[in-house]
């Protein structure tokens, strides 16, 4: 099995995304029908009185200095290359870490409604290629799924093993309420665990190997929170 080439996210052309975010501002109110950060790396959002759908939407993206915004129910910040996204529970959390309801171009609601999972793209690589006579990305994406209704954490399909082996040198570590260090994924293979009640923050440990990504992730189920580090030592079991 071979994976698809993907867009850059599941609703949005990378050419339009770049141009978006070169020259996006938040200044004053927010129309809160669109307020997301799909992948961790950006927000989505719109200023009142601003066209439907793509047209209207602005984009931020965490990786051109020091921001901090505190709007529609969630408090945002990033400094020195430390993420943070916080909600009023862990439902707004889910939805505001989601992909809008979405057309090729057109955009509604602040992530679909009820999310019980989480995902987190820990690993990122990019590929130059072409499609119909125009430059294109190939981008693949190791995926983390926290599934809160089935109460377990796994990598999903179409992530085969197959596909792994772009990712074999990706090493994953993670720690369940601060405790002792256990393996997620190594030699381009996951393992799945489960959570429960008792579960109050889980944290991982990337090592790239040399990949885009997260150097560490850490979801507080308690705060509603989840932060991410662009770099991080990796630590050893």
């Amino acid at each position: 099995m071979t994976l698809k080439r993907p867009l850059l996210r599941p609703f949005l052309p990378l050419t339009l995304l770049a141009a978006s975010m070169a020259s996006a501002q938040i200044d004053g109110p927010l129309d809160c029908s669109v307020f997301n950060v799909p992948d961790m790396t950006y927000l989505m959002y719109k200023v009142p009185g601003s066209p439907e759908g793509l047209a209207g939407t602005s984009f931020q993206t965490f990786s051109k200095g020091d921001f901090e915004l505190t709007a529609c129910g969630y408090t945002i910040s990033n400094h020195a290359g430390v993420t943070s996204f916080r909600a009023a529970n862990l439902q707004k959390l889910l939805n505001l870490l989601s992909v809008p309801t979405a057309g090729l171009l057109g955009l509604s609601g602040v992530g679909p409604i009820n999310q019980t999972k989480l995902q987190i793209n820990s690993v990122t690589e990019i590929k130059d290629a072409e499609f119909l006579g125009s430059k294109v990305y190939d981008i693949y994406e190791y995926p983390i799924t926290v599934d809160f209704r089935a109460a377990n954490v796994f990598t999903p399909e179409p992530f085969t093993e197959n596909d792994y082996s772009r990712f074999k040198d990706v090493t994953i570590n993670y720690s369940i309420n601060g405790g002792a260090l256990m393996t997620y994924a190594k030699d381009g293979q996951p393992t799945s665990f489960p959570i429960d009640g008792q579960t109050r923050t889980l944290d991982f440990y990337i090592d790239r190997a040399g990949k885009q990504g997260f150097g560490r992730v850490r979801v507080d189920l308690q705060a509603s929170q989840v932060t991410v580090w662009t770099d991080y030592p990796f630590p050893q079991q």
